[in-house]
């Protein structure tokens, strides 16, 4: 007999998975959210009247907004890409194959020299 119930959960999201980019986030939010809050709006002066507003701290002000937020949006770009990309894996090609006879070039070995070997795909590495 069939069980019925909950469905399995996929392993990329599993709570586990998703609590350190979660927690990066947090920690990336809170500090754009302390500078842009506490530091640039009021240099930006947004909400004074222009006869009481200091020009120069708003000039200054425009530019290091211009410059952190492009910063900002870089780093979002980076971090987002990073992890949204595969890591990869071992190649599916005879000499990465257990038992091979042909040898590639391996860039590790373990203490004894002999190459190591991934115990879920059973494959040499590289």
């Amino acid at each position: 007999p069939r069980r019925r119930g909950k469905k399995p959960i996929r392993d990329d999201l599993k709570l586990s998975n998703l609590l350190p980019p979660l927690f990066i986030c947090l920690v990336i939010g809170t500090i754009w959210s302390v500078y842009t809050c506490l530091h640039l709006l009021p240099l930006l002066q947004i909400g004074v009247p222009a006869a009481f507003q200091d020009v120069s701290a708003v000039r200054r002000g425009s530019l290091q907004a211009m410059i952190s937020q492009l910063l900002v949006s870089l780093f979002l770009t980076c971090y987002t890409r990073a992890c949204l990309t595969s890591p990869g894996e071992v190649p599916d090609t005879p000499e990465w194959r257990l038992g091979s006879a042909h040898v590639p070039s391996t860039r590790e070995v373990k203490n004894t020299g002999e190459r190591r070997i991934c115990k879920w795909c059973m494959k040499y590495k590289p």
